[in-house]
Protein backbone atom coordinates (compact mmCIF):
# COMPACT_ATOMS: atom_id res chain seq x y z
CA UNK A 1 0.00 0.00 0.00
CA UNK A 2 3.09 2.58 0.33
CA UNK A 3 4.22 1.44 -2.79
CA UNK A 4 1.60 2.42 -4.28
CA UNK A 5 1.05 5.82 -2.39
CA UNK A 6 4.34 6.52 -3.31
CA UNK A 7 3.69 6.03 -7.28
CA UNK A 8 0.14 8.11 -6.69
CA UNK A 9 2.60 10.90 -5.26
CA UNK A 10 5.28 10.38 -8.22
CA UNK A 11 2.59 10.76 -10.84
CA UNK A 12 0.80 13.92 -8.99
CA UNK A 13 3.65 15.67 -8.60
CA UNK A 14 4.71 14.31 -12.60
CA UNK A 15 0.95 16.06 -13.34
CA UNK A 16 1.64 19.19 -11.68
CA UNK A 17 5.22 19.98 -13.41
CA UNK A 18 3.43 19.38 -16.77
CA UNK A 19 0.23 21.28 -15.65
CA UNK A 20 3.46 24.55 -14.81
CA UNK A 21 5.31 24.17 -17.45
CA UNK A 22 2.27 24.20 -20.15
CA UNK A 23 1.29 27.67 -17.97
CA UNK A 24 4.88 29.01 -18.29
CA UNK A 25 4.79 28.09 -22.25
CA UNK A 26 1.38 29.45 -22.27
CA UNK A 27 2.32 33.01 -20.78
CA UNK A 28 5.35 32.74 -22.58
CA UNK A 29 3.58 32.30 -26.09
CA UNK A 30 1.02 35.28 -25.47
CA UNK A 31 3.43 37.99 -24.39
CA UNK A 32 5.35 37.18 -27.87
CA UNK A 33 2.72 37.48 -29.56
CA UNK A 34 1.63 40.39 -27.86
CA UNK A 35 5.17 41.70 -28.76
CA UNK A 36 5.27 40.25 -32.55
CA UNK A 37 1.52 42.10 -32.91
CA UNK A 38 2.59 45.66 -31.20
CA UNK A 39 5.35 45.31 -33.79
CA UNK A 40 4.01 44.23 -37.17
CA UNK A 41 0.68 46.94 -36.57
CA UNK A 42 3.44 50.08 -36.32
CA UNK A 43 3.74 52.39 -38.41
CA UNK A 44 6.14 51.46 -41.30
CA UNK A 45 8.08 54.75 -42.37
CA UNK A 46 8.98 53.01 -45.47
CA UNK A 47 5.57 51.82 -46.73
CA UNK A 48 5.48 54.32 -49.78
CA UNK A 49 9.05 53.68 -51.19
CA UNK A 50 9.79 51.56 -54.40
CA UNK A 51 12.22 49.70 -53.36
CA UNK A 52 12.47 47.91 -56.98
CA UNK A 53 13.20 51.38 -58.28
CA UNK A 54 16.70 49.55 -59.64
CA UNK A 55 14.67 47.10 -61.39
CA UNK A 56 13.51 50.12 -63.97
CA UNK A 57 17.00 51.57 -64.21
CA UNK A 58 19.03 50.24 -67.59
CA UNK A 59 20.00 47.12 -67.51
CA UNK A 60 23.45 44.56 -68.99
CA UNK A 61 25.34 42.25 -68.69
CA UNK A 62 29.10 41.98 -68.36
CA UNK A 63 31.14 38.63 -69.06
CA UNK A 64 34.07 38.55 -67.31
CA UNK A 65 36.82 36.91 -68.79
CA UNK A 66 36.93 33.32 -67.46
CA UNK A 67 33.02 33.56 -68.53
CA UNK A 68 31.20 34.50 -65.59
CA UNK A 69 27.93 36.60 -66.47
CA UNK A 70 27.48 40.04 -63.86
CA UNK A 71 24.53 41.84 -63.68
CA UNK A 72 24.73 45.72 -64.54
CA UNK A 73 22.50 48.55 -63.89
CA UNK A 74 23.33 51.71 -64.32
CA UNK A 75 21.08 55.09 -64.10
CA UNK A 76 22.25 58.83 -65.06
CA UNK A 77 23.76 60.13 -68.27
CA UNK A 78 26.81 58.48 -70.39
CA UNK A 79 28.55 61.94 -69.97
CA UNK A 80 28.27 62.91 -66.65
CA UNK A 81 30.71 64.81 -65.00
CA UNK A 82 31.03 62.25 -62.32
CA UNK A 83 30.43 58.35 -62.26
CA UNK A 84 30.24 56.14 -59.15
CA UNK A 85 30.39 52.56 -59.35
CA UNK A 86 28.75 50.46 -56.18
CA UNK A 87 30.53 47.27 -55.11
CA UNK A 88 28.42 45.63 -52.25
CA UNK A 89 29.85 43.18 -49.80
CA UNK A 90 30.09 39.18 -49.21
CA UNK A 91 26.33 37.89 -48.97
CA UNK A 92 24.48 41.41 -50.66
CA UNK A 93 23.53 42.40 -54.04
CA UNK A 94 22.74 45.63 -55.83
CA UNK A 95 19.82 46.32 -53.90
CA UNK A 96 21.68 46.83 -51.05
CA UNK A 97 22.18 50.62 -52.49
CA UNK A 98 19.01 51.76 -52.67
CA UNK A 99 19.01 54.39 -50.53
CA UNK A 100 22.01 55.68 -51.78
CA UNK A 101 20.49 55.46 -55.40
CA UNK A 102 17.62 57.42 -53.94
CA UNK A 103 19.12 59.84 -52.66
CA UNK A 104 22.17 60.51 -54.54
CA UNK A 105 19.53 61.20 -57.70
CA UNK A 106 17.82 63.33 -55.64
CA UNK A 107 20.51 65.18 -54.23
CA UNK A 108 22.73 65.32 -57.82
CA UNK A 109 20.33 64.72 -60.23
CA UNK A 110 21.73 64.78 -63.52
CA UNK A 111 25.41 64.99 -62.80
CA UNK A 112 25.99 61.72 -61.82
CA UNK A 113 25.90 58.87 -63.37
CA UNK A 114 25.56 55.22 -60.82
CA UNK A 115 26.56 52.13 -61.46
CA UNK A 116 25.52 48.99 -59.83
CA UNK A 117 26.68 45.39 -60.22
CA UNK A 118 26.37 42.06 -58.30
CA UNK A 119 29.25 40.50 -57.89
CA UNK A 120 29.53 36.45 -59.24
CA UNK A 121 27.82 34.44 -57.55
CA UNK A 122 25.40 37.02 -56.05
CA UNK A 123 21.91 38.55 -56.61
CA UNK A 124 22.05 38.50 -60.51
CA UNK A 125 25.21 37.30 -61.36
CA UNK A 126 26.28 33.47 -62.35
Amino acid sequence: MAGSRRINLRAGGLLAGVAGLAAVGTIAGSTVARAVTRRTTAEDPYAAEDFEILAHDHSSVVVTDDGVELAVRDVGPRNAPLTVVFAHGFCLRMGSFHFQRARLTAEWGRQVRMVFYDQRGHGEST
